[in-house]
């Protein structure tokens, strides 16, 4: 019975012995594990993030129409809404008047130039005239055939004449500056007439406003009726197909994280069912409490140290989101591979592609112009 007993307590302790060792190896294993470098960082805290393109006007004016929605999502160039063109309408009238006018006024001070050659040709022949006067009548007023006042007439007659010609050709040059020999459209009171036309017809052009890219329309804030200023916001643009991560990791997260390296996500939305592809585009300038609107003064009060956190751009390339569509702001978890293979400098061309709006522009400016010509030409036929 003793030996039974003495048995059984020394495979107890052995017991106890052998559990205590697997328990403490296993800790140390795992302290191990965690103190070895991983090659892969997470965090969920990310959030999708994308442009807010705020829609305003660059005229004022009372809302006509509005052709677009909350959620509805527009194409490049469509019509979002129309100005009311009354006013408009007689700026163009009174900037066509003064075209009209500044057109036949510089026609006239043509005319009027041509009048003023005529004159100097008269007086020409009118100063030869006098001078053939004076010149028979020299020496006449000492053989007593010619008066003396006469000589005195004839010979102030021709200093009149000149200094009547002097002027004239004076008066020409002086409107000759003015009004050089030029295409009529070149002239440069027709130029500013012009002008001002043109930035009717533009006030015209710009009173519909279209969508600068496309996407999803979000806060509408104006109603028809409405009274607008330039650079009132009207409603948001959100371009849906060219959306990005922002994820920030931790300070001691990024150590060995660089532009380039590959990245698995899953959505909130999705979850597990499907995973997006992305590279890392780039990491912040700074950590988030830098940029804050009240930024940390740590020389202040009683200071504790914090963990700061960084915000990383990730790419994630838009055919993904054709079928598995993401909206902004939306949380993400993010995986980046910090032994993927970089691909550094990253490309960020991708971000700002189809970002211009030239084409719709000069397409605006092409109207504009052919207003004016057909006008032009009406009016100087």
């Amino acid at each position: 019975m003793t030996t039974q007993t003495l048995s059984n307590s020394s495979k107890k302790k052995r017991n106890i012995i052998l559990t205590s060792f697997t328990f403490i190896v296993a800790v140390a294993a795992g302290i191990w594990f965690m103190l070895l470098p991983t090659t892969q960082q997470k965090t969920d805290d990310a959030y999708v993030a994308g442009q807010q393109v705020i829609i305003t006007s660059q005229e004022p004016g009372t809302i006509d129409s509005i052709n677009v929605e909350d959620t509805q999502v527009v194409a490049q160039g469509s019509e979002l809404l129309t100005l009311n063109r009354n006013k408009l309408a007689l700026e163009q009238q009174s900037a066509e008047a003064n075209l009209k006018a500044t057109v036949r006024q510089v026609q006239s001070n043509y005319i009027k130039i041509e009048q003023l050659k005529a004159q100097i040709q008269a007086e020409k022949i009118a100063y030869k005239q006098a001078k053939q006067d004076y010149n028979r009548r020299i020496g006449g007023d000492k053989d007593g055939s010619v008066l003396p006042e006469v000589l005195a007439h004839a010979k102030n007659a021709v200093n009149i004449s000149a200094q009547n010609l002097f002027a004239l050709n004076k008066q020409l040059e002086a409107s000759e500056v003015l009004l050089p020999e030029e295409q009529l459209l070149d002239n440069p009171q027709i130029e500013a007439a012009i002008s001002t036309l043109r930035k009717v017809y533009l006030a015209q052009v710009n009173s519909t406003i279209i969508a600068p890219k496309g996407g999803m329309i979000a806060k509408r804030a104006v109603q028809v009726g409405q009274l607008i200023q330039p650079g009132q916001a009207l409603m948001t643009l959100v371009p849906l197909n060219k959306v990005w991560i922002d994820a920030n990791f931790k300070e001691t997260q990024l150590t060995n994280m660089q532009a380039g390296q590959s990245v698995t996500i899953t959505s909130d939305l999705y979850g597990s069912k499907h995973t997006y592809t992305g590279v890392v585009a780039g990491i912040g300038a700074g950590t988030g409490s830098v940029f804050s609107a009240i930024p940390a003064q740590n020389a202040t009060g009683n200071w504790i140290k914090v963990i700061q956190r960084v915000p990383v751009r990730i790419y994630v390339d838009p055919v993904q989101f054709t079928t598995h569509p993401l909206r902004i702001g939306m949380s993400m978890k993010v995986t980046v591979d910090t032994e993927s293979t970089t691909n550094q400098p990253f490309d960020y061309s991708v971000f700002t592609t189809d970002e211009s709006l030239a084409n719709i522009t000069q397409q605006h400016l092409q109207t504009v112009d052919q207003h004016i010509d057909t006008f032009v030409h009406q009016i100087t036929l």
